[in-house]
């Protein structure tokens, strides 16, 4: 709550990032924030829409009660939370990572120019 001047730190300060929202259009910025923080995230399932799913980087829930559980979980079992995170973060490296997709995007380019 409240101001932040680093955007990031709201989310460097939770241990798990919940994503309640379930309607909507396209990609929530808030869940690629999440995977790129490296943090434990919960969402409701559609949350994570327009993004491939993992089975490592989040967990999905259908309702507010599995939100509950798995949070409860998840504050009460440090082991498993980081290791979330660390898969969060990973995949963001991998598939969302806005250098990494440029340096492919221009790979592909100059594949084409050169054929």
């Amino acid at each position: 709550m409240g101001y932040y001047n680093d955007t990031g730190k709201p989310y460097f300060d939770c241990g798990v990032i919940l994503i309640l929202t379930v309607l909507g259009m396209g990609v929530q910025i808030k869940a690629v924030e999440a995977l790129a923080a490296g943090r434990a995230i919960i969402a409701r399932k559609g949350a994570m829409r327009g993004i491939p799913h993992s089975e490592e980087a989040w967990i999905e829930v259908n309702d507010p009660r599995e939100m509950i559980e798995a949070s409860v979980w998840l504050s009460r079992d440090k082991k498993s939370r980081e290791k979330m995170g660390e898969a969060a973060h990973m995949y963001y490296e991998e598939n969302l990572n806005a250098r990494r997709i440029s340096s492919r995007l221009f790979e592909k380019f100059n594949e084409v120019l050169n054929q």
